[in-house]
């Protein structure tokens, strides 16, 4: 049973390990990150630009919208703010420059990881049956800001703003949802403490 455990440990933090978006998301510790490069795309008819995006993003109303933007000043994407049941949450979107701007991704950092290698079995375990759960969103770790973030893309087509409307709550309320699994405060044997929502 313990080999068992540990291959289980090994397999998800081997997969959770991740190299994709920069954006930060979370307002209580930010990693001195590099914001991502501006890189051109072509954007075909049906494809949301930067531009056309934000005004999709404003017609939804949330409570504040930010530009996030490279080193050089130009804008690469949405820091999507709200609160909703007592949560204050922050969701980066923006067309995926890396996928030629074929997918519009969905982000946000969540908890911090103190102790990697002692991550308690059934957290890990749990995350991995969440992802097929909250599926195209996906948990993913960070190893080198030992850290916890969820991150899902749709396809950038015909995109309207009830799929967006759609993919911000799948967002929200999976981050809510597995809040234990992901926020060492609350794994067994933790001292309690007031938690921070994802910002």
């Amino acid at each position: 049973m313990k080999t068992l455990i540990k291959l289980c440990v090994g397999v998800l933090l081997t997969g959770l390990v991740l190299g994709l978006t920069p954006v930060r998301t979370r307002a209580d510790e930010k990693p001195p990150e590099k914001p991502p490069v501006a890189v051109p795309v072509t954007v075909a008819e049906g494809e949301l630009t930067l531009s056309s995006l934000k005004v999709m993003l404003d017609g939804l109303a949330y409570d504040e919208i930010v530009a996030n933007k490279s080193d050089k000043g130009e804008v690469v994407g949405y820091m999507v703010k709200m609160t909703r049941d007592n949560w204050t949450f922050a969701v980066n979107v923006f067309p995926s420059a890396w996928g030629g701007n074929k997918y519009i991704e969905f982000s946000a950092w969540l908890g911090k990881v103190p102790d990697p290698a002692n991550v308690p079995s059934k957290v890990l375990l749990g995350l991995l049956t969440a992802n097929d759960k909250v599926y195209p969103l996906t948990f993913t770790y960070s190893e080198k800001w030992t850290q916890f973030k969820i991150f899902g893309t749709i396809p950038n087509k015909n995109v309207q703003a009830k799929d967006v409307r759609k993919m911000m709550d799948n967002t929200t309320n999976a981050i809510k949802e597995y809040a234990p699994l992901w926020s060492s405060s609350r794994w067994p044997g933790s001292t309690p403490k007031t938690e921070s929502t994802p910002k």
